[in-house]
């Protein structure tokens, strides 16, 4: 029974009996927020009128932005925590977001170990948009001054009308000059970072509450930028402390979590070293195009899936024009240019009882881009041919 109900995985089975019998737990997924606070509102809002109270965020919710990354963090905190609401105009109740998933993506972990001493994050924090979150922080400092006027802002209108990878790729080559060239003054602007007990408080709450990756009860997978995969399709998830596969990232994230404890006080870069490696490897995969290895070869798409014993793998991190997806619904890639250093796209998958629609915002209007919505009937289909 190739195609039979009953010879497929438990969560498959799950899945579809969901579909079927109108039992299937409704959710929205956003990634790659980046500071855009009225776009990722607006999303949300919208998910609440329609009735839909599960998110799963799949990280990067600051940075390239210049006005709104902690807003974005008071916001998240707000709806994990039930603070913010919806009042439903036809009942004139309040409806609050039930079930928020908080993944870690490869900003927020820099941000973290920023506020807890790793001056290596720090020098790469600042150089990828974290020079913004201290600019909404009010934090004076003439380094602060000379990197964002001199060096971002004066490039930016130098280049004005080059492609953004241009921009940013002289950006950071001057970035990393003044940074070498100046440690003492790098030193007292972190300092000065981590004296704010506001920025101290968000990062030790996204510490505690963040995920590095999510498996829901249909065997749906959440992973901030994807997964260090060999040319064979294979994954290859570090041996850490004896424990291999996604289960090895949770003894990594206690240990982390442990350090946090140290928030506040002085830590030595060593401290935090074991950590990098691991982390860049799951969440930040500058060196492998996940998607793009994925798509040139659509078989290793179900060889990841068959390997992790999954159904569905959600990613963010990689910049698309549109959702990217891969053999129907095995793989998203839900990173949609949301930030305004981007153009202030943006989008979102909302998971239902009537398949799976995409969402993508335009102009700043959100609207549904149909030719890459899989209606309730298509997706049993394709469920069932696996």
């Amino acid at each position: 029974m190739k195609n039979g109900l009953v010879s497929k995985s438990p969560k498959l089975q799950n899945w579809i009996r969901g579909l079927q019998q109108g039992t299937f737990k409704e959710f929205a997924a956003i990634s790659d927020i980046h500071g855009n606070l009225g776009t990722f509102k607006a999303l949300v809002d919208m998910f609440l009128n329609l009735g839909i109270t599960r998110f799963r965020l799949n990280g990067d919710y600051i940075d390239l932005d210049e006005e709104h990354n902690i807003a974005v963090l008071r916001f998240l905190k707000s709806l994990k925590e039930q603070q913010y609401g919806l009042k439903d105009e036809k009942t004139g109740k309040t409806v609050y977001a039930e079930d928020v998933v908080i993944l870690l993506g490869n900003h927020d972990l820099k941000f973290i170990q920023t506020m807890i001493g790793s001056r290596e994050a720090f020098v790469e924090w600042i150089k990828t948009g974290g020079l913004y979150v201290l600019q909404e922080a009010k934090i004076e400092h003439h380094a602060l001054i000379h990197m964002l006027e001199t060096i971002v802002k004066k490039i930016e209108r130098e280049l004005q009308g080059n492609p953004v990878n241009i921009i940013g790729k002289r950006i950071g080559l001057e970035l990393n000059q003044f940074i070498r060239e100046n440690p003492q003054a790098i030193a007292d602007l972190m300092d000065k970072a981590r004296q704010q007990q506001d920025l101290m408080a968000l990062a030790g709450w996204l510490l505690n509450t963040g995920k590095l990756y999510f498996e829901d009860e249909n065997g749906i997978l959440f992973v901030h930028a994807g997964l260090p995969m060999g040319a064979d399709g294979k994954v290859n998830i570090e041996n850490y402390k004896g424990v291999a596969g996604l289960s090895s990232l949770d003894s990594l994230l206690e240990d982390f979590r442990k350090s946090g404890v140290l928030i506040g006080r002085d830590v030595t870069p060593a401290g935090i070293a074991p950590y990098s490696a691991v982390f860049s490897s799951i969440m930040n995969l500058a060196e492998l195009d996940f998607l793009k290895q994925l798509s040139q070869n659509p078989q290793r798409a179900q060889t990841v899936l068959d390997q992790l014993h999954i159904n569905c793998l959600i990613v963010g991190h990689k910049k698309q024009d549109r959702l990217f997806s891969i053999g129907g619904a095995k793989i998203f890639g839900i990173d949609l240019t949301m930030p305004r250093y981007y153009g202030s796209h943006g989008g979102a998958l909302q998971f239902s009882q009537q398949g799976i629609t995409v969402y993508k915002v335009h102009k700043g209007q959100i609207e549904i881009d149909t030719a890459a919505c899989l209606s309730k009937d298509q997706l049993i289909a394709e469920l069932t041919n696996r």
